[in-house]
């Protein structure tokens, strides 16, 4: 539950509520909250106690200003994104400090970050791309990049086809606490596809492909969507990893499969 109230000069919004600065790709390196997009749309770590403050400049820029308290701490959060438009693209600059996180992807990375997206057109392509750096608290400093592109194919009138591909390059310097037999020079090369079509109107099928390309090892998602009488959502998804015990992506540090089954209701 959340207030919010548009004066002539900013829009502010007080409670809990969803808190992200996605830009289109399937992994954010660069988020408020970091995390998969894909994999984790609906997830309650976007749903947080806060304050945000929007200061519009035109129809395309603005500032976002973020305090918030992330659940099982009592430390702050908070975060300022500029937006802004620039010959058809779409580009974005971000300060987070994450405070002292319990959040299992934050807790051992340093606890500030700068980020810079991009996103656009060129010819009947989306493109777009991400920069990360990671600082402070006497951690290791780090980098992460993103590249990425997007297509949509019309088979007929009504059925379109959507692409995605995306390359992620991580410098692991600052992952040595979750990935200690990776050592502090080496860096993480993820590549993550997604395809998806719709069957009707209501329901829908799309597959999310992740590869590590530093071992091979690979995750396939499939999913299926089905919006039921009266207005409730079906999702049925499954998650099967391969590789070496070893690996990134590997059964040793991941079960072989996951399936799961949601219901929600859209009001």
């Amino acid at each position: 539950l959340y207030l919010k109230k548009r004066f002539d000069a900013f829009h502010l919004t007080m409670g809990r509520q969803p808190i992200s600065w996605s830009f289109g790709s399937l992994i954010n390196p660069v988020d408020y909250t970091l995390g998969a997009v894909a994999l984790d749309e609906e997830s309650n770590s976007r749903y947080t106690d806060a304050v945000e403050i929007y200061l519009p400049i035109n129809w395309n820029s603005g500032w976002d200003l973020v305090l918030s308290s992330p659940e099982g701490t009592d430390q702050k959060k908070w975060g300022i994104r500029g937006r802004m438009g620039i010959q058809g693209y779409d580009l974005t600059v971000n300060y987070v400090h994450e405070g002292q996180s319990t959040d299992p992807i934050t807790m051992f990375l340093p606890p500030q970050r700068l980020g810079l997206t991009v996103k656009g057109d060129l010819a009947d392509w989306g493109v777009y791309g991400a920069l990360g750096h990671y600082f402070g608290n006497d951690l290791p400093s780090s980098q992460a990049y993103l590249v990425g592109t997007d297509y949509s194919y019309n088979l007929d009138y009504s059925t379109k086809i959507t692409m995605q591909l995306e390359y992620l390059g991580i410098d692991s310097s600052s992952l040595s606490a979750l990935l200690p037999e990776r050592g502090t020079d080496q860096w993480l090369n993820l590549l993550v596809g997604n395809m998806g079509y719709p069957i009707d109107d209501f329901s829908s099928i799309a597959l999310i492909t992740m590869v590590s390309l530093d071992d091979g090892s690979l995750m396939i998602s499939p999913s299926y969507r089905n919006t039921l009488p009266g207005n409730i959502d079906l999702t049925i998804s499954s998650s099967l990893f391969h590789g070496k015990e070893d690996s990134l992506l590997g059964p040793a540090a991941l079960p072989k499969a996951v399936t799961s089954v949601g219901l929600s209701y859209v009001f």
